[in-house]
């Protein structure tokens, strides 16, 4: 705990605080000192920065406690926008060829059967039969 306190520019009273108010939870040494993660010392820092600014403690932490799960959401939806951004662009560029979007079957008009789509499109251009 003395080294995250020196490393923090904080007592160590003050992260015993934070273990109080529930904003981190140290893991325990088999002798019972407190092991802080490098996430833990971020969260310490952000508690810093707002009670230095003003905010009391116990407030600081409720809005980090609030706040922390909301950036990650955030993150999590910014990268799934960007993976859905990338399916998208990938399934125009497949569709441009032919016109029309690609699904996953697509009915074979010669054979009159339902084929995956390099069997539809072999037999759209008359390379093979995909029910042979």
């Amino acid at each position: 705990m003395g080294r995250a306190a020196e490393i923090l520019g904080v007592s160590q009273d003050f992260l015993r605080s934070l273990d109080e108010a529930n904003l981190i939870d140290p893991h325990r040494s088999p002798g019972g000192h407190r092991r802080y993660s490098r996430y833990q010392l971020r969260l310490a820092a952000r508690a810093r920065t707002m009670v230095d600014a003003g905010t009391a403690i116990d407030a600081a932490c409720r809005i980090i406690i609030l706040e922390d799960p909301l950036e990650e959401a955030q993150r999590l939806n910014y990268q799934y926008q960007q993976r859905d951004a990338r399916a998208q662009q990938t399934m125009r560029r497949a569709s441009a060829g032919s016109g029309r979007p690609i699904r996953g079957r697509i009915r074979c008009r010669r054979a009159g059967s339902t084929a995956g789509v390099g069997a539809a499109i072999r037999c759209r251009t008359g390379r093979s039969n995909p029910t042979s």
